[in-house]
């Protein structure tokens, strides 16, 4: 959307993201946040709401980026002012909990792969995060297409491409290890495998070295530490299994640095097209920015009326942790069983755990 100079330029409508605190470890919140960011970058103004409360006093933020949390306050000026925001959840929310007029779900993964909805509202406003979600929820949805605002969730310059590698694997089963269990051994060199949750969780620090020293990572899972592994030098090999499904950013990142274990030449053949597997990253970073204000130019427009806005309900963040945790539960157990759910409320546990080791 065009900017105005001028100091009473007309306002268009803030957004208000729902998000959970900031985790390095999980792609889908980051995408959250620093769509936060770019939107104030570009001079529209937006919020995030948070679904977590506070853990050890610890920040819910990452500090280098402009992510306001929306206050009460805030909310209410918006609404006298008649300024209707824009709504934005990822697909692992369930229903309106904000209970607003405007809504955009923005589908960071398969839809019904973590538990949430497979369909959405037809009021709804639909993104996805790649081609292949796309796709995959035209397939499941009737035909029902969405535009594609694929953010790069990775910061670039916090890796640094080492081709020198010692002989060590990674593996990397973080969601696999919750919804399926145990992953099966892969590869031939001594292994370590990282991990997202548990005492066993290592600093960020400890995995950007471990990237850079390794010689491949196995990965049972779409995750963004496949970037992580490329952005380092390292190459990935992706562990085939029904939990993997399509790669997510396929279309996006093309296959520089991946693929698929158990194929011929896979290891050399993932080795020599690394540096093409960088290259296309650093031009996504670019492309971003046209997709993000094509974005807003469409959500604008979708969502302009003259209506008078109700507003939306900020409450305590504990009360909003507590309803996203159960509604989430709920999900999984109903589309994936008891099992799985008794795995995933371990796994969580054992990541606060580990959060909790690693501050002290």
């Amino acid at each position: 959307m065009l900017k105005s100079n001028s100091l009473h330029k007309q306002e268009s409508a803030p957004y208000y993201i729902y998000a959970p605190r900031w985790i390095n470890s999980s792609a889908g919140i980051k995408v959250l946040h620093f769509l936060c960011h770019a939107l104030n970058q570009i001079g529209e103004e937006a919020y995030l709401i948070l679904s977590d409360p506070y853990f050890k006093s610890e920040p819910r933020i990452n500090g280098r980026l402009n992510t306001p949390i929306l206050s009460s306050e805030q909310a209410k000026m918006h609404s006298k002012n008649g300024r209707n925001p824009i709504v934005i959840y990822s697909e692992t929310v369930d229903g309106n909990p904000l209970k607003s007029e405007n809504v955009v779900r923005y589908l960071l993964n398969y839809s019904g792969a973590l538990g949430g909805s497979e369909v959405f509202p037809e009021f709804e406003y639909l993104i996805s995060f790649s081609k292949n979600i796309a796709l995959d929820y035209a397939s499941k949805s009737g035909d029902r297409k969405t535009e594609v605002l694929f953010l790069p969730p990775i910061e670039a310059n916090e890796f640094h491409l080492n081709l020198r590698k010692k002989p060590f694997q990674l593996v990397y089963a973080g969601k696999y290890r919750s919804f399926v269990g145990t992953p099966p051994a892969v590869g031939e060199l001594p292994t370590i495998e990282i991990y997202r949750d548990s005492r066993k969780m290592q600093t960020r620090a400890e995995v950007i070295k471990l990237l850079s020293e390794a010689s491949v990572l196995y990965c049972f899972e779409n995750s963004s530490i496949i970037t992580e592994s490329i952005l380092s030098g390292t190459p990935v090999l992706l562990v085939p299994n029904p939990f993997l499904g399509n790669v997510i950013a396929e279309h996006e990142l093309g296959w520089g640095g991946v693929r698929f274990y158990g194929e011929v030449n896979a290891l050399s053949e993932a080795k020599d097209s690394i540096l093409d597997g960088v290259e296309r990253y650093r031009e996504s970073q670019n492309l971003f920015w046209v997709s993000l204000k094509n974005f807003v130019e469409k959500s604008q427009r979708h969502f302009f009326s003259d209506s008078i806005n109700r507003g939306i309900e900020i409450k305590d963040s504990r009360l909003i942790f507590l309803g996203h945790k159960f509604n989430l539960a709920v999900q999984i157990f109903q589309s994936k069983g008891a099992w799985v759910l008794f795995r995933v409320i371990i796994h969580y546990f054992r990541r606060r755990i580990g959060l909790k080791a690693n501050m002290d």
